[in-house]
């Protein structure tokens, strides 16, 4: 193997296979000694520090590094170096530059600082940048240059570089703490703007970070505009929920669920058919369009009707799992979102099903759920649906549900009997006798 690798350096001919399947044998093989891999080691090391080795060669010595990084964790840190070498000296081949990332990636030695990331990261060459970018967390970088790097990059004219960019921040601000809050704002601002791009995934991309850069300024305000900044996030959110891409809607109400402080006048506001005269005049700070820099109280309106009614089975289950949390803010707030959460119960879609169920359990479970008798028969027909799961969680749910009316009470029990007649289960029964133990 060593004569065949160092052949092909000293006349520059075409490479022979001979050597490389050879050391690929030699490296996976479980019984292969460490004098054995010290050997390959040492030629591998020599051939990549030769100016003049074939790029097709430096690509597969590459590859072999990363599998020996793989089976060998520990190897010596003047491999690691040599990679890190060549991954700075080599900026003409975009898949060599890229393979020792990625093989530097696999190290469990801490070599990829901060210099190397910033001198690669500049680099004109895309797939490296778009690579950069995307494993970011395995570089040490002070987060204040890191946030400083991924704004800036949010401006490439590539679109999927924004997008990786815009997901480094959502998952910068998650774990951070960062002194300049006009550095996060001009996040948050930089998000807000793409959320009018006009790549789908972008948009994607640009919700999440506008929900992580908004959770992170309200958790530095003081408690007297905290709700103020809290109202702002979940306005500009919902001025989203409209959106053209099916995916940018489930990802609003995704983010719309991770809210918890929100005002009881704007979650009404959501659930209603027509806006208010009390939020017509109100705005809030941030940035509902491209040129517009106040959000007004109106953007929340029908935001929830739209998704409980969207033709796509995907955004109606998002927005029922947003209520899930949203609900428990307000009485009133929950009141009418079982209004709605009971005809969602008649959905084509079982995972819709599911989850407006799952979200009345919560609401149970948490005293907040209250149902009517002009419910109760929509409620009752789900104890007969096909799926076992579904009638599960619908017992559940009535097992933790306060029946005002004894008329209530015997209607509960008489459609418990009736999904006991129609699919006979031993957890049914135990059910009919938890309801009659709590009347007697």
């Amino acid at each position: 193997m060593e004569h065949h690798l160092r052949r092909n350096l000293e006349i520059n001919e075409n490479i022979r296979p001979q050597a490389l399947l050879q050391a690929l044998s030699l490296i996976v093989n479980p019984s292969t000694s460490d004098s054995t891999l010290s050997s390959i080691l040492k030629t591998l090391t020599l051939s990549l520090k030769n100016p003049n080795t074939n790029p097709f060669l430096s690509h597969h010595i590459l590859r072999l590094f990363s599998l020996l990084f793989h089976h060998r964790p520990h190897l010596p840190h003047n491999v690691i170096s040599t990679v890190r070498e060549f991954s700075l000296l080599h900026s003409t081949s975009a898949r060599s530059l890229a393979d020792a990332l990625a093989c530097l990636s696999l190290s469990d030695i801490n070599v990829n600082d901060e210099s190397t990331f910033l001198s690669l990261v500049l680099r004109p060459c895309i797939s490296v940048r778009h690579w950069l970018l995307l494993n970011v967390s395995k570089f040490d970088i002070r987060p204040s240059v890191l946030l400083t790097v991924l704004l800036g990059f949010t401006k490439d004219p590539y679109p999927y570089i924004r997008g990786v960019a815009l997901d480094g921040l959502a998952d910068l601000c998650k774990c951070i703490v960062v002194e300049d809050d006009s550095l996060i704002h001009g996040c948050y601002l930089r998000a807000v703007e793409l959320l009018f791009d006009s790549e789908d995934s972008v948009r994607c991309s640009a919700v999440r970070a506008v929900s992580a850069c908004g959770q992170l300024i309200v958790a530095s305000k003081q408690e007297r505009s905290k709700r103020d900044w809290c109202d702002a996030l979940f306005l500009q959110l919902c001025s989203m929920v409209r959106d053209m891409s099916v995916k940018v809607r489930i990802e609003v109400f995704s983010a719309l669920g991770k809210i918890e402080i929100v005002s009881e006048y704007i979650l009404l506001q959501t659930l209603s058919k027509k806006a208010s005269s009390a939020t017509k005049e109100m705005n809030f700070p941030g940035q509902y369009a491209e040129k517009i820099f106040r959000i007004p109280a109106s953007s929340a309106s029908f935001a929830f009707l739209h998704g409980l009614e969207d033709e796509f089975s995907e955004v109606r289950e998002s927005a029922c799992r947003a209520l899930q949390t949203l609900a428990i803010l307000s009485a009133d707030f929950t009141n009418e979102v079982v209004n709605f959460l009971m005809d969602v119960l008649n959905d084509d879609s079982t995972a819709v099903r599911l989850q407006a169920l799952d979200t009345m359990h919560h609401m149970a479970m948490v005293g907040h759920l209250k149902v009517q008798q002009a419910h109760l028969h929509m409620f009752l027909g789900i104890l007969l649906d096909s799926h076992s799961l579904i009638r599960c969680t619908a017992r559940k749910v009535l097992k933790l549900t306060e029946l005002p009316s004894l008329a209530m009470f015997k209607m509960c029990v008489d459609g418990l009997i009736r999904e006991f007649e129609l699919y006979p289960q031993v957890c049914c029964r135990k059910i009919v006798l938890h309801c009659y133990s709590q009347s007697s």
